[in-house]
């Protein structure tokens, strides 16, 4: 039994899986030569991968490899591509059939967005691949016990009174011969030697003698309608094929194991948001009250301001916790693209599309809750179809007609003014209200700066961690500019430096020169406030930028410039810099 005769169901597999991450997934034989794959390597199926790589570790070892920086990896050093390698990173895991390894299964970054992704929920990643390579052993398995069904009804009657999918047999002319329970209701049947619908997959494998896979079927006919997935293998006496075996799997709980199997979970939960400071502790108090809701939520904030860390953490603590997290960036996926992700597609709905169609990440997500990020950039022709799953529960697919019913809750987020937006006639105003049932919004970090102190705790601590190191604390006057600076890109910012400053460091305490160039850079161009006349609009301004627009921040500007608060009001008011 070879891993090579499973192609199509293995690349199945790595589309729905880089589909639904958004990653490169590249799947290989025991021989390292790649048998599906995504992207640049769906070009690559049939050549050889290099056995001096972390591939070749992953089959002499049986373990799963994570590789954080691509090039820099000891596993990759002695690789003969390595200086071509495009690779940022990648995940990597054995599959193993009866303890024997009989291929890789891999996810690969492309991109250092898609590299901090990876990074950031490694270990997720990690289990979710190695999820999904059981997933094709199990198939592998499966293909072994099918390749020794009898062709007696006895042996087939016990194998259908085993499973719990719906499983029938027919006659080599195609008439029933026996089904279980499951595939009568299904394909409307209910006695030996009726006749079958002639469109379904099993009547190929009779003309030709091949096993289908996985061959996604609807009928309609008057009175009823089914949907459901077939595979079917031949019965064969010697050379002869005389009849057929075929397994019938509901549409419905096929989506549902592929909510098991594919789609992300909700990783964070309350307790990851940091911080103690009335803004963020009022935010959170009324997101965790709509998480006991399943009413519609809108995020706004600025970039940073830690959105879908809310979004995830509402899903947590909802009733569809154990439910699947679809996360969709509309602004990342491009427009052309954009609508068979969310909605599917039907098969030849457009140039390259599979024959068989594909499910969208709405129909995927069925039972869980989405998170449609940035909103604000889904083009006004899909917010008329987003209006109508909110509306009626109901999507159809790219170039079909039918009407798939789906149960989810929509957690949408911008850093855009919508409203603004609706009054430009960029985004639709009925949708913005069914959006907008409860709003958050999350404060940016300079308004919030009594919370910096505990976040600079937690994430050298997170850092010490990753990086082995033993940073007991911020030198006095870096902790000073770190509580000064204005973080324009907020907490995500305020991660990264400390990331960047705890694995450069190399002293006991974090000084100015361990940040990066462009933070040293503006605590270099910082303008030192003083009670000027004549540059006092300047002055508050860019107080304003350093201190922000709050309470706290106006004090910190009076006490800067010698001046009493009232007096920066007034200033404010008078230089128009509301």
């Amino acid at each position: 039994m070879q891993v090579t005769l499973l192609h199509k169901t293995i690349q199945q597999v790595a589309e729905a899986t880089s589909d639904v991450l958004g990653l490169g997934v590249t799947v290989l034989d025991r021989n390292l030569t790649r048998i599906a794959g995504t992207g640049p390597y769906r070009e690559l199926v049939g050549s050889v991968a290099e056995k001096a790589s972390s591939f070749g570790e992953v089959l002499a070892e049986g373990r799963t490899v994570i590789v954080n920086k691509a090039v820099e990896h000891p596993a990759c050093r002695t690789c003969p591509q390595r200086l071509e390698c495009t690779e940022r990173a990648h995940i990597c895991t054995p599959i193993k059939v009866d303890g024997e390894v009989f291929g890789v299964f891999g996810i690969i970054a492309w991109t250092e967005q898609e590299r901090e992704r990876l990074i950031q929920g490694q270990a997720g990643y990690a289990r979710f691949i190695e999820r999904m390579a059981e997933l094709i052993s199990y198939r592998i398995s499966e293909q072994k016990v099918q390749e020794q069904l009898q062709d007696t009804l006895r042996q087939l009657e016990e194998v259908v009174n085993s499973v719990q999918e719906g499983i029938l047999a027919v006659d080599h002319k195609g008439h029933l011969i026996t089904a279980n329970g499951m595939a009568k209701g299904l394909l409307g049947i209910d006695c030996a030697g009726q006749e079958l619908p002639p469109d379904l997959p099993l009547f190929d494998t009779l003309q030709t003698g091949k096993v289908i896979h996985n061959k996604e079927v609807k009928l309609e006919e008057p009175g009823r309608k089914a949907h459901f997935m077939m595979s079917s293998f031949p019965v064969r006496r010697k050379d002869t094929v005389i009849g057929a075996v075929a397994t019938v799997t509901d549409y419905r709980e096929v989506k549902k194991m592929v909510n098991r199997l594919i789609t992300n979970q909700a990783t964070y939960t309350f307790e990851d948001i940091k911080g103690n400071s009335p803004a963020l502790v009022k935010v959170k108090e009324l997101a965790g009250k709509a998480a006991a809701q399943d009413s519609t939520v809108l995020i706004q904030g600025e970039s940073g301001t830690g959105k879908e860390l809310f979004a995830q953490a509402i899903c947590n603590a909802s009733p569809r916790a154990r439910k699947p997290f679809v996360a969709i960036n509309c602004g990342a996926i491009p427009d052309a693209m954009l609508e068979s992700e969310l909605f599917g597609y039907e098969g030849g709905a457009f140039t390259g599309a599979r024959r068989e169609g594909k499910p969208g990440r709405l129909e995927l997500a069925d039972g869980g809750t989405v998170f449609l990020d940035e909103i604000g950039e889904l083009p006004l022709r899909l917010q008329v179809k987003l209006l109508r799953v909110l509306q009626s529960g109901t999507i159809s697919r790219l170039g079909g007609t039918r009407e798939f019913t789906v149960d989810i809750r929509i957690i949408a987020a911008t850093n855009r003014d919508l409203e603004d937006m609706v009054s430009k006639k960029e985004f639709r105003e009925d949708l913005y209200y069914r959006l907008n049932v409860i709003p958050l919004q999350l404060p940016p970090l300079r308004e919030r700066k009594e919370d910096i102190s505990l976040l600079l705790d937690f994430f050298i601590g997170k850092y010490n961690r990753e990086f082995n190191k033993g940073i007991k604390g911020i030198e006095g006057e870096t902790m000073a500019f770190l509580h000064s600076y204005p973080w324009p890109g907020n907490v995500r910012e305020l991660e990264n430096t400390l990331e960047f400053a705890v694995s450069m460091a190399g002293g006991d305490y974090l000084t100015m020169e361990d940040l990066p160039a462009r933070i040293k850079k503006a605590a270099s161009s910082n303008i030192q406030l003083k009670p000027l006349a004549k540059v006092e609009a300047e002055l508050i301004r860019k107080g304003l930028e350093l201190f922000g627009n709050s309470d706290q921040g106006k004090i910190r500007i009076a006490e800067e410039l010698g001046i009493s608060r009232s007096s920066v009001y007034r200033k404010i008011k008078k230089y128009g810099l509301e």
